[in-house]
């Protein structure tokens, strides 16, 4: 037996109830308490069962905003930084590209002087070759006459 179906029971008695009536009438109560009381409680448990997945899903909603906006400045601010390396990168490319172009011009001015240099050289060489051929030719002409002077004509078989 509970302490309350007893508290119960000496409480009827005392008031002059019969000790079995006393103990029918406070077994009854009790089973009243109880009937009404695990209800009771159910909806008590159910309702802050309720309050605390009401918390739960309110402060999830709060997170999961705080998370979205997060997640909206970051992807705003790599946007930013994207853009901004794009334009540095452009710039530098376009830089590249001016100075590759200003190095060519400078190459191909360089390789035509030197070609034109080259040129002047083997025209000064050719005409150097020309004159020591004329030269040569002057000189084997010369040796040759007199070759041609020295020897003496076979003689005429009459």
């Amino acid at each position: 037996m509970s302490a309350a179906l007893d508290n119960d029971v000496t409480n009827f008695t005392a008031a002059g109830v019969p000790d079995p009536q006393a103990r029918a009438i406070a077994t009854a109560l009790d089973d009243v308490r109880e009937k009404s009381t695990v209800p009771a409680l159910k909806r008590a448990v159910y309702g802050v069962g309720v309050a605390v997945t009401s918390i739960i899903i309110v402060t999830a909603g709060f997170v999961v905003t705080s998370l979205r906006s997060e997640i909206a400045a970051t992807r705003n601010g790599l946007k930013t930084e994207v853009a901004s390396a794009r334009s540095e990168l452009k710039a530098d490319v376009l830089g590249l590209r001016n100075e590759i172009k200003t190095e060519v011009t400078g190459l191909r001015g360089e390789m035509v002087g030197r070609f034109e240099a080259t040129n002047a050289r083997v025209d000064a060489t050719r005409t150097e070759v020309k004159a020591d051929v004329a030269v040569l030719r002057s000189e084997i002409n010369a040796k040759l006459d007199a070759l041609l002077r020295q020897q003496t004509p076979p003689p005429l078989r009459p």
